[in-house]
């Protein structure tokens, strides 16, 4: 995974300033389409960065264990006096007490995208599922992206590819924030037009929004997702991979 001074400032910067962003929220809504719904269960949040995901569990499912893996070491050290040593998985060798695995935004970090996912199925539960969620469409690649380290964005049939023949079949994949495209692409060519401009700190940061906007876009995104199976496009991709029972 990329170890690049950018993302951690990216991430540290989150742990004090995005924590309520609407992007967060409904990234975490649509996780929380997947927990099961019985009286207890474990999510493991790989690649888990500041733990956002693990605050949201406490308050709307606070019957499932947040668990994470995070291979910044600064990072997991604050991840264990939060959430405790025990929910540590990064040296796990097996994810058999795991009813979910979260790769939110961790497998355009990976080089080799395709040996990273076949262990962490290697290591699942029988049954179990593995909600991804990753930059869409390779046009929309910009500055920000090679900032964040990066290595490519994501169409459906790219992702599908990467576990054909796996232990499992895709239950659903769709797009999320089709109405952030057109921001997206401004962001790409303002980075072109104006590249002297930029400062890569302040380039991969999330804008501090008036709290009444950032309701306003969380809205207008839950709109939006009514409508997933229809959209075509949008800036994240979900995938959610479900591994066969045992027989």
């Amino acid at each position: 995974m990329t170890d690049s001074l950018p993302l951690e400032h990216h991430l540290k910067h989150q742990s004090k300033h995005s924590q309520d962003f609407f992007w967060h929220r409904i990234r975490w809504h649509v996780v929380g389409w997947y927990i099961p719904k019985k009286m207890s269960s474990r999510l493991l949040d790989i690649g888990a960065g500041a733990g956002f995901l693990g605050g949201y569990l406490k308050r709307k499912f606070p019957t499932c264990t947040y668990c994470y893996s995070e291979p910044i070491t600064h990072i997991e050290k604050a991840l264990e006096k939060t959430y405790g040593k025990e929910s540590n998985y990064r040296n796990k060798l097996s994810y058999r007490d795991i009813e979910v695995v979260t790769l939110l935004d961790v497998l355009e970090h990976q080089e080799n995208d395709h040996d990273f996912l076949t262990e962490i199925l290697h290591k699942m539960a029988p049954n179990s599922k593995l909600i991804i969620m990753v930059p869409a469409f390779q046009f929309l690649w910009s500055e920000w992206d090679k900032n964040l380290g990066h290595f490519r964005r994501y169409r459906k049939k790219t992702l599908r590819t990467l576990l054909e023949g796996a232990d499992g079949q895709w239950r659903h994949s769709f797009y999320l924030f089709p109405e952030m495209v057109p921001l997206a692409i401004y962001r790409k060519w303002k980075h072109k037009l104006f590249p002297s401009s930029q400062n890569t700190q302040n380039n991969v940061e999330f804008p501090r929004l008036p709290p009444l906007m950032n309701h306003l876009l969380f809205l207008t995104s839950r709109l939006f997702l009514l409508f997933r199976s229809f959209s075509p496009i949008g800036t994240t991709l979900v995938g959610v991979f479900q591994k066969n029972p045992r027989i």
